[in-house]
């Protein structure tokens, strides 16, 4: 139980520093410790190349899908000049990808419940960012908030279907890797 709630904080710590760094100027702080924490979590699991490739799908899948809502004009990011989606917001989605893998794996296989919290706790991490000055929302906050609401519903038990069915199918496993060579 410790363990998950380190790694939890953990990631959280990373959510503040991604979030603020880029207001401070302090570029890349919240991506270099959210690589630390992603590397921390890689190393109290046994398939950490498996692991590896699902935080890189999971978190790209959930970066994108940010992004995606960038270019609709539905939230923007004031302290970026990327035209895509900032490097920090990708920072928190591996990590929270990360996350999945110890503190929040107790969401796998519950995709109901996820799509239930997800619904509405997701939108607090957005309007903690647009507070924070990460995040601008484009459209009235209650609008911007509802749609990033029905995303994340969607999205959660989608990223943890991904990433079941790639752990239950890990072409990275060691024992398959031989195979393979």
């Amino acid at each position: 139980m410790l363990n998950k709630l380190l790694n939890l904080g953990g990631f959280q710590v990373g959510w503040f520093l991604c979030v603020l760094s880029p207001s401070f100027g302090l570029l890349y702080v919240g991506e270099i410790w959210m690589g630390l924490y992603i590397l921390f979590t890689l190393s109290q699991l046994n398939d950490k190349q498996s692991a590896l490739f699902r935080i890189l799908v999971v978190g790209t899948f959930g970066a994108t899908a940010d992004g995606i809502l960038a270019q609709l004009g539905i939230i923007s990011f004031p302290t970026t000049m990327e035209s895509w989606t900032p490097t920090y917001l990708y920072a928190i989605w591996y990590g929270f990808a990360a996350a999945l893998e110890i503190s929040l794996n107790w969401l796998k296989g519950r995709y109901g419940l996820a799509s239930f919290l997800a619904f509405v706790f997701g939108p607090f991490n957005y309007l903690a960012g647009a507070n924070l000055g990460a995040i601008n929302f484009v459209f009235p906050q209650y609008t911007t908030l509802l749609i990033i609401a029905a995303s994340w519903a969607i999205q959660l038990p989608l990223l943890l279907v991904i990433a079941n069915k790639l752990k239950a199918k890990s072409i990275l496993q060691p024992s398959k890797c031989r195979a393979l060579s």
